[in-house]
């Protein structure tokens, strides 16, 4: 029997798993999901744990009734590397497992963007990165001080906002390098909204400032001025997987692993590469690092597994979030506000569909039914057609 592994069992993977059985590739092979944790995050929810407005349990689902469910089998180990010459993968405990067709869904990598002292910050990124700065924020409960946020794209935005929620008489201060916020919208009309929307919820904006070094007691700016900081919270944005790790694969930029416009990796046919960990072009365009694309990218690339194994011609993928007109929900202290290409929406709409969205992925983890779930996810991918 022919085998297929989905490394990674975030968005892309648990998609990707889930496609696999609807297509019915979970009986015609062995099909094997590896997580290094077996444990399932909801990533755009976690800076709501700051605010105590989701817990762990909320935000979390354990993968191995999932795979079971589905039928998979479960390795729970850390991948250390990829061999696509030899159809194998490295793993930290198990070993070497070989495949037939390997679907990389890992996701991206914290990027410290070359910043020196980075062993002093706190990553804002993974469940356990968040457990972390809520351990370190009690202790800034007790003592005082300021909180600086390194980063001002979505992640950060939030973090700032659920910062103020949870402790409204800190100081929190967000530092954003370019000249102003989410600057991957490209309008600076969208990001002084964002800004005023901070600023109304008691943040301090930095903006057109580059963090150079965090010390145990704050961060310097390449303007050489410092500021103090009893936790920096980093989120600067992303890279590909380490180059360790994918070494013998073709990659771009900051790790990015490339891709093909069927997610199918170049140089090797039976490897397929979904979501953030990829570097798709298509028309000159790429598509945005989302939930939504993971998913959807991760379905494209097992059905093209799928006509692979009957000898039919791949299908291209057809991106739904494109960088040159972004679609991003967000919120700031519990106001939510809605981006499509250059306009933005101060609405709680934002907060209603951000709550859709993680009760229909986390429904999925949760043995809901294919019917109801495929028609839930219909109508979201229909909503986000409309912008």
């Amino acid at each position: 029997m022919r085998s297929l592994v989905i490394a990674g069992g975030g968005f892309a993977g648990v998609s990707a798993l889930r496609t696999a059985y609807r297509l019915g590739l979970t009986h015609k092979m062995e099909v094997t999901l590896i997580d290094r944790d077996g444990v399932f995050e909801y990533l755009p929810s976690l800076p709501y744990l700051i605010s105590s407005l989701r817990t762990p349990e909320e935000v979390t689902r354990p993968l191995e009734r999932f795979a079971s469910r589905l039928g998979a089998k479960l390795i729970k180990d850390e991948i250390v590397g990829i061999e696509p010459t030899s159809n194998e993968i490295r793993l930290r405990i198990n070993g070497v497992l070989g495949y037939d067709y390997l679907v990389i869904g890992l996701g991206a990598d914290v990027d410290y963007s070359n910043v020196r002292g980075y062993q002093y910050v706190y990553a804002a990124y993974r469940l356990r990165d968040y457990l972390s700065i809520l351990k370190k924020l009690e202790e800034v409960e007790e003592e005082g001080g300021s909180i600086v946020v390194v980063g001002g794209g979505l992640v950060g935005v939030e973090i700032a906002g659920e910062l103020k929620r949870w402790n409204s008489s800190i100081d929190v201060i967000l530092i954003e390098e370019a000249e102003t916020l989410l600057p991957y919208s490209g309008s600076l009309r969208i990001g002084d909204e964002i800004k005023s929307l901070l600023e109304k919820s008691g943040v301090k904006v930095v903006t057109g400032s580059r963090c150079v070094e965090v010390t145990r007691s704050g961060v310097v700016l390449e303007s050489g001025d410092s500021l103090e900081a009893s936790i920096v919270v980093w989120a600067a944005g992303v890279r590909g997987q380490r180059p360790e790790l994918t070494e013998e694969l073709p990659t771009y930029g900051r790790g990015w692993i490339l891709v093909d416009k069927t997610l199918r990796v170049e140089r090797y046919d039976n490897v397929f590469a979904p979501g953030d960990v990829n570097w798709l072009q298509i028309n000159g365009d790429t598509p945005m690092k989302s939930v939504e694309e993971a998913m959807l990218q991760a379905e494209t690339a097992v059905e093209n597994v799928a006509r692979s194994l009957e000898g039919r011609p791949l299908k291209p993928y057809s991106p739904l979030f494109l960088s040159s007109n972004p679609k991003i929900l967000g919120t700031v202290g519990g106001q939510g506000f809605i981006v499509w290409g250059n306009s933005i929406r101060v609405s709680n709409l934002a907060v209603h569909i951000k709550n859709s969205l993680e009760k229909t992925v986390l429904s999925l983890l949760d043995g809901q039914s294919e019917r109801l779930f495929s028609l839930k996810k219909a109508f979201l991918k229909s909503f986000f057609r409309i912008f």
